[in-house]
């Protein structure tokens, strides 16, 4: 006899779920609270994260892209097909993600005021406009006074997990959607497979109009943010001196970074040091 078999175990079905998407309320109030954040300086991160899908990774291989070589990623077509994003996605593949039309001009006008997609001091800007909506971000980072018993944890990559739901929502196709989030339709039916009715995808796109669309005049009078030092973008894995991180080698990005400071000498001026953690700000 083994009393190993009386043993039953309920089947789990869920093994196979991301975690729940934030609802359509919380999205609206944090796109609303990014564009007034200290001048707009995480919009471009929330937007982006939320719906185009990329991870934190991924857009940090944008601005690091754009720092390391003077690269841009963004492009602005006059055909709804041609806004498109190139960035270098899982496994170092690349990708190019359309941007869903209602967002496009938003996202236009940052990126021609020169905001930066990761902006210097990103952490903890990211920990506190987390907390202004209600979740918990690094403890470590968010100030005293915004820390409370009430927070929810925040999951990662959950911007991500919002935009598949809803992009499978619209186009109804797994594999459209998995072209697009850089997945096997196999995991995006697994894990986003109704997670969202199609009312509630409609009411996500219909964010962007309770949006105001600023204009490159104003964002940059609210002052353009510096990007992210090189530190910040390693603590997102994509070091800039990395040669790998561009899917180059090492002859490719030597010859890339010599021609971008050709015509940029002052990207090659040393990044001034911030405060070490103790210290005032």
């Amino acid at each position: 006899h083994n009393p190993v078999k009386l043993i039953t175990l309920k089947r789990k079905i869920d093994d196979y779920k991301v975690p729940k998407i934030l609802t359509n309320e919380v999205i609206s109030d944090l796109l609303t609270r990014a564009q007034g954040f200290k001048g707009g300086r995480l919009f471009l991160f929330c937007v982006l994260g939320i719906v185009v899908a990329l991870r934190p990774a991924e857009l940090g291989r944008i601005q690091a892209l754009l720092k390391a070589l003077g690269v841009g990623s963004f492009r602005f077509g006059d055909d709804p097909d041609e806004q498109l994003i190139d960035v270098i996605g899982k496994l170092r593949q690349w990708r190019h993600p359309e941007i869903p039309p209602e967002f496009v001009p938003f996202i236009k006008a940052y990126v021609e005021a020169g905001y930066p997609v990761i902006p210097r001091g990103f952490a903890h800007d990211w920990t506190v406009l987390r907390a202004q909506v209600g979740y918990l971000g690094r403890r470590d980072l968010l100030p005293a006074h915004l820390f409370s018993e009430k927070l929810e944890p925040w999951t990662s990559d959950v911007l991500r997990h919002v935009g598949i739901t809803h992009k499978l929502n619209r186009t109804q196709s797994e594999e459209e959607t998995a072209l697009w989030a850089g997945d096997s339709p196999k995991m995006i039916f697994f894990h986003y497979k109704g997670k969202a009715t199609r009312k509630e995808t409609r009411e996500f796109y219909a964010n962007a109009a309770k949006l105001r669309v600023p204009s490159v005049q104003e964002l940059k009078a609210a002052g353009v943010p510096p990007g992210a030092t090189d530190c910040e973008l390693r603590r997102l894995k994509c070091p800039v001196d990395n040669p790998n991180t561009f899917l180059m080698t090492e002859k490719e990005f030597g010859q890339a970074r010599k021609a971008y400071l050709a015509r940029c000498p002052e990207a090659a001026n040393p990044e001034a040091q911030g405060p070490r953690r103790g210290e005032d700000t």
